[in-house]
């Protein structure tokens, strides 16, 4: 992956950092994945909301805690 900016040349030093930039994408999109699954691992251990479907029976408050919805939850 090449912004239009970098100027990389065909040689044996434009091979090399073509080589290192593409290797620093891949560790940060592993850091970055790691970083959220973290994430979303604390807030579920927190249960709280963090996206996605609502269980059938709870509702979401300000907090983003789930509490239950008493119009559905015995539906």
């Amino acid at each position: 992956m090449l912004s239009a900016k970098e100027n990389i040349t065909d040689d044996a030093s434009g091979i090399l950092i073509e080589g290192v930039l593409a290797s620093m994408a891949e560790y940060y999109s592993a850091e970055l994945s790691q970083k959220v699954k973290r994430g979303i691992a604390i807030t579920a251990s927190k249960c709280k909301f963090f996206g996605g479907g609502i269980p059938l029976g709870y509702k979401v408050d300000e907090e983003k805690r789930f509490i239950i919805n008493e119009e559905n939850a015995n539906s």
